[in-house]
């Protein structure tokens, strides 16, 4: 499941994706993925903020959790990307999905503008999952 829409009412503000998620048996991972892009380059739009959940992946069978992406929206954002992910095999179950904007109380888990890139590359051999 994804969904792409325009930034227009979020723009400077500080927004959380979050969804109670169950999993059964993913060989994988499974998570949330929420992206906010900018003016659009030759095939999509430029990255201003991410977050896959990759530091926080949700393995094997797990009973319902909530679970939540946050990141802040820049004023030049143009659209937002939301979806699910399930690397591998498995089952993935979702409910009560909320996209809320909050305060700035609450803790980015994203990476954002600056710093979102690696120093340098790794895992070139792609022999980690």
């Amino acid at each position: 499941m994804f969904q792409m829409f325009k930034a227009d009412r979020y723009r400077g503000k500080r927004v959380r994706l979050s969804a109670f998620i169950r999993t059964q048996d993913v060989t994988g991972h499974a998570a949330l993925c929420f992206r906010v892009d900018g003016k659009p380059t030759a095939k999509r739009g430029q990255t201003l903020a991410f977050d896959n959940m990759d530091d926080r992946r949700i393995l094997g069978t797990t009973d319902w959790t909530r679970y939540a992406c946050v990141l802040d929206v820049p004023r030049d954002a143009r659209a937002i990307f939301i979806s699910n992910i399930l690397a591998g095999r498995g089952n993935l179950y979702w409910a009560d999905v909320r996209f809320e904007i909050v305060d700035k109380s609450v803790r980015v888990t994203g990476r954002g503008r600056a710093g979102s890139l690696a120093l340098r590359p790794s895992n070139l051999d792609f022999s980690e999952t």
